[in-house]
C-alpha cells in the first residue's frame, strides 16, 4: 500500500547489512521508477495543449493532493525519530532536536509542493490522452457528467470487496511486510505509541495520497496513452490493460515477504481497475483504489 520505492530499505543504523538480492531489487525498482518518470515527461510534452485547457481543474486536483500529502507528511514527521535517522548517516551525534524538525519541515514542505505540482501536470496530460482516444477519461472532473457517479460507486464497491478478500488471504497465508517496507516503517517508532483511532486516521490519510497519485499515473496517464495509441483494436486494448497492471504490480514487490503473491494480488486488481477506467472513468479506478487501501488499513489494524 504505502510505497517504499526510493525509500531507505533498512532501519537506521543497519545500512551495511543490505543483502545483494535486496540491493538488486532496490536498483530494479529505482530504474523502473526512473523509466516511468521519463515516460511521463514525454507524454506531458505531447499534451501541452491539454494542460492549458484543463489547468483550472488541475489546480483543484493539486490543492487536494497538497492537503492530503501535507497532512500525511506532517503526521509522518511527528512520529519519526529524525535524530536517530540523521545519526545513522554519520551526521552529528546530538544535533538540536528543534533544529532537526525545522529543517525537515522546510524540506518536506518544498517537496510536497513540488510533488503536488508534478501530479497536476500528470493529471492534465492524462486528460489530453483520454480525450484524444475518445474515451471517458476524467468524465466527472472535466465534463461534470453525473452518470459517472454510478461508475464511481461501482469502483468503490469493488475496492471494498477486493480489500476485504485480499487482506483475509494475506493474513491467512501469514504474509508480512518485506525487508524494504519493514525498514521504512522502522523509521516511525512513534506509531506504536499512538492510540488505534489516531493511528487509523494517520494511516488513512497516508494511503489516500498514494492511491490517488498512482491512479493519476498508471490508469490516468500511462493507460490513457496506450489506449490512444492502440485505438479500437481489441487485442491491443487488452494488452495495454495487462501491461499497465503488470507494471503497477512490479512496483509493489518490496511491500511483502512473499512478492509473487503480492504481485498476483495487485495484478488482478489492476486488471479490474484498468477496465473500470476504460469503460466508466478514471475517477472510478481512483475510487476503487482508495477503498482498497482504506479497507486494508482498517482490517490490518483490527487483526494485527
Amino acid at each position: 500500500m504505502i510505497q517504499a520505492v526510493g525509500q531507505i530499505s533498512q532501519p537506521p543504523g543497519s545500512f551495511q547489512s543490505i543483502e545483494p538480492v535486496q540491493f538488486l531489487v532496490q536498483l530494479a525498482m529505482l530504474l523502473l521508477a526512473v523509466g516511468i518518470f521519463v515516460f511521463s515527461i514525454v507524454v506531458i510534452c505531447l499534451n501541452l495543449g491539454a494542460i492549458k485547457r484543463s489547468w483550472r481543474v488541475g489546480v483543484v486536483v493539486g490543492v487536494v493532493l497538497l492537503v492530503i500529502t501535507g497532512a500525511s507528511t506532517a503526521g509522518a514527521l511527528a512520529v519519526m525519530d529524525l535524530e536517530q535517522l540523521i545519526g545513522s548517516f554519520g551526521g552529528p551525534g546530538t544535533p538540536p532536536l528543534l533544529a532537526i524538525y525545522i529543517v525537515a519541515a522546510v524540506m518536506a514542505s518544498v517537496l510536497v509542493v513540488i510533488k503536488s505540482g508534478w501530479y497536476v501536470l500528470v493529471f492534465a496530460a492524462g486528460v489530453g490522452e483520454w480525450d484524444r482516444a475518445g474515451l471517458p477519461g476524467y468524465a466527472l472532473l472535466m465534463r461534470g457528467d453525473r452518470r459517472t457517479w454510478s461508475g464511481i460507486g461501482l469502483g468503490a464497491v469493488f475496492g471494498t470487496f477486493a480489500g476485504v478478500v485480499s487482506t483475509v488471504v494475506l493474513i491467512w497465508l501469514d504474509i508480512g511486510m518485506g525487508p524494504m517496507l519493514s525498514g521504512y516503517m522502522a523509521m516511525f517508532p512513534g506509531l506504536e505509541d499512538l492510540a488505534w483511532p489516531v493511528a487509523l486516521l494517520l494511516f488513512s490519510v497516508m494511503v489516500l495520497g498514494p492511491a490517488i497519485t498512482e491512479e493519476l499515473t498508471f490508469r490516468g496517464l500511462i493507460l490513457g496513452f496506450l489506449l490512444r495509441v492502440c485505438g479500437r483494436r481489441q487485442g491491443l486494448v487488452v494488452l495495454s490493460i495487462v501491461s499497465v497492471s503488470l507494471l503497477w504490480a512490479l512496483l509493489h514487490i518490496p511491500n511483502t515477504d512473499m512478492p509473487i503473491a503480492k504481485c498476483l494480488q495487485i495484478f488482478l486488481i489492476g486488471l479490474v481497475l484498468g477496465e473500470l477506467a476504460r469503460r466508466r472513468s478514471v475517477e472510478s479506478a481512483i475510487a476503487g483504489h482508495v477503498m482498497l487501501n482504506l479497507v486494508a488499513v482498517v482490517m490490518s489494524l483490527i487483526f494485527e
